[in-house]
């Protein structure tokens, strides 16, 4: 007969193996931070085989925001991005990272506005973007032929974590019920290449002025399979002001966080 345990033996049991985890390479390993404070602390970063969902009414801030992320993870933390682009042509893509990186406009680049400042900031950011692991794909737009850009890409290069731009532009996504079902393809293609997955989504058609949980629910549920889910919430009254909010994360903490309005 097997006797009860004082809770000393289970305690001593547990913090062994809480040290082991705590030395490990693995636990260090297992996230990227997206190099975006008020993100990192509340969620630390993306995981290894998981999904994050960023949702907003706000395309072209959302994108913004990713492509921070991406600059920080390629640049600073020498990672390699997979960008799979569905509605902006590489040369448009890259034009946004360059800028975005010079602390420019996209606008003023493009049209070759730059005050003598600018050709230093421009020479920097084209080496270090030029030294970065950042590969684009503008071609894919369905499930299939990410799967099969992906399988090509890592036969021949590392590959840290994928973006996706965005899951309502994807071709498989053609109905609100479909977006649940593709988003479910990312899923397995987080956990079969074994590495995060960042996915933009614009939800559209919502009566509220402010995104609320339930508004991914009519996308067949999207809001219960999303984890982590973030929220980028735009206020264009008055001074701009971005705010992004954790709604799901069932690794720990929920909230939110300001981010910085840069003005050109």
């Amino acid at each position: 007969m097997v006797k009860p345990v004082h809770i000393s033996d289970v305690l001593l049991t547990i913090m062994e193996e809480f040290q082991q985890t705590y030395n490990s390479d693995e636990l260090a390993n297992c996230y990227i931070p997206s190099g975006i404070d008020g993100i990192d602390r509340i969620i630390k970063g993306f995981y290894d085989s998981e999904v994050s969902l960023i949702a907003s009414m706000d395309s072209h801030e959302m994108q913004s925001l990713a492509l921070s992320i991406v600059i920080d993870i390629a640049v600073n933390q020498k990672k390699s991005v997979c960008y799979f682009s569905m509605g902006k042509s590489k040369e448009d893509l890259v034009t946004e990272i360059l800028a975005k990186d010079m602390g420019i406009s996209s606008v003023r680049l493009k049209e070759a506005n730059l005050q003598s400042n600018h050709w230093k900031k421009l020479m920097a950011s084209l080496g270090k973007l030029d030294e970065s692991e950042i590969a684009i794909d503008e071609n894919s737009k369905t499930i299939e032929s990410i799967n099969e850009k992906l399988t090509k890409f890592v036969s021949e290069n590392p590959l840290d974590i994928i973006v996706i731009d965005r899951l309502d532009l994807i071709q498989d996504a053609d109905s609100d019920n479909s977006i649940s079902e593709v988003f479910v393809q990312l899923q397995k293609v987080s956990t079969e290449f074994h590495v995060p997955v960042l996915v933009l989504f614009e939800v559209q058609n919502t009566d509220t002025q402010r995104l609320e949980l339930a508004d991914l629910s009519k996308y067949n549920n999207l809001d219960q399979l999303a984890d982590p889910l973030l929220y980028l919430h735009i206020n264009t009254s008055g001074d701009m002001v971005k705010e992004l909010e954790v709604v799901k994360n069932t690794r720990g903490a929920t909230g939110f966080c300001n981010l910085d309005v840069v003005k050109y």
